[in-house]
């Protein structure tokens, strides 16, 4: 039997997952922010890497990836670890906004407000808070709330 897909393979994972089917770039930061959302996109803040909080031009990093030695179920959020890895080319998945309906090769806009959707990614330019991801688009729906996100260059 052979795969038609990668991207089929992944089933019930949550935010925060790689594909590395397709070429990627993931960066190791040591300084971060505690309770570091992981399946969102991060800024850089003052040379820290934070979760976005309605910072007025964020710099956006990419993609917070789970570590690997966490369960899918408790790598929520990142505190206490050497490092963190952050996706900032190639594939990854994310948590969308409450009310997103994103579709396949729409644009990637990221939530950069105070609140659950903070670091969330939505189709919706017009949303509150709401940020261009320069040169994304989502390629996949993984599950309700997971998208696989391409990010094509940062």
């Amino acid at each position: 039997m052979a795969f038609t897909s990668a991207v089929s393979v992944l089933q019930n994972v949550d935010g925060g997952e790689l594909l590395t089917t397709s070429p990627y770039g993931v960066t190791a930061y040591t300084s971060y922010q505690d309770n570091l959302n992981v399946g969102r996109i991060a800024q850089m803040k003052d040379g820290v890497v934070s979760n976005l909080d309605a910072t007025a031009t964020p710099d956006l990093v990419g993609v917070v990836l789970r570590q690997i030695g966490s369960s899918l179920e408790d790598g929520t959020a990142l505190s206490g670890v050497s490092s963190v890895d952050v996706c900032d080319f190639g594939r990854a998945t994310v948590y969308t906004a409450t009310g997103a309906v994103p579709t396949a090769g729409s644009a990637v806009y990221v939530i950069n407000a105070v609140g659950d959707d903070a670091g969330k990614v939505t189709q919706d330019s017009g949303a509150t808070g709401a940020v261009a991801v320069t040169d994304a688009v989502f390629y996949k729906e993984v599950k309700s709330g997971v998208w696989t996100i391409t990010l094509k260059k940062y």
